[in-house]
């Protein structure tokens, strides 16, 4: 699954991105705020980074949730019932994180922020994923290429995803071996 949000991003949307967070601070408000009246804005100093890494985890996290399913105890006229809704994700092996924020973060900050999508709360989502980074924006044109000329598409994404090179079965996670 692919997800692009219009409502989900680091500088003229942060604001709504931060909006999804409950537990979300002042000083994280106050720097969405920050990041929407200046989207050209580039963090210069390690409590702005930190900024950005919290917001984009918030981003990753919803966008995720949008597409896993979840798990619930509720109360009915029959007692406890528990019920389950969307798919179940927890067993995908592999994410794929794009996008400006993920390009520019060392692969640790990138990890820290896709790794840390994942939550509780009964969220079907990924619980062990490798993660890499489309850090050249090739994926869609892998796809495309994929359809014509596999194995120079396997190498595109083998070269241009951060992170792969610790993968040896990515392609087949993609679909494209």
């Amino acid at each position: 699954q692919r997800t692009v949000e219009g409502d989900l991003g680091m500088r003229w949307s942060a604001p709504s991105t931060v909006g999804a967070d409950p537990d979300a601070s002042g000083r994280l408000r106050s720097a969405a705020e920050r990041r929407r009246a200046d989207p050209a804005f580039v963090p210069t100093t390690e409590a702005d980074r930190s900024d950005d890494e919290r917001i984009a985890t918030v981003a990753a996290r919803v966008a995720l949730r949008r597409h896993a399913g979840r798990v619930q105890v509720v109360y009915d006229e029959r007692g406890r019932v528990v019920e389950r809704s969307g798919r179940d994700l927890r067993e995908v092996d592999l994410l794929v994180g794009s996008g400006g924020v993920l390009r520019h973060a060392s692969v640790d900050a990138a990890g820290r922020i896709l790794g840390g999508a994942g939550s509780g709360d009964g969220w079907q989502v990924p619980e062990h994923p490798r993660v890499v980074v489309d850090v050249r924006y090739v994926l869609a044109a892998a796809g495309l290429l994929a359809a014509e000329d596999r194995p120079t598409a396997v190498e595109l994404l083998r070269s241009a995803l951060l992170g792969a090179g610790t993968l040896t079965q990515w392609p087949r996670a993609l679909g494209i071996d």
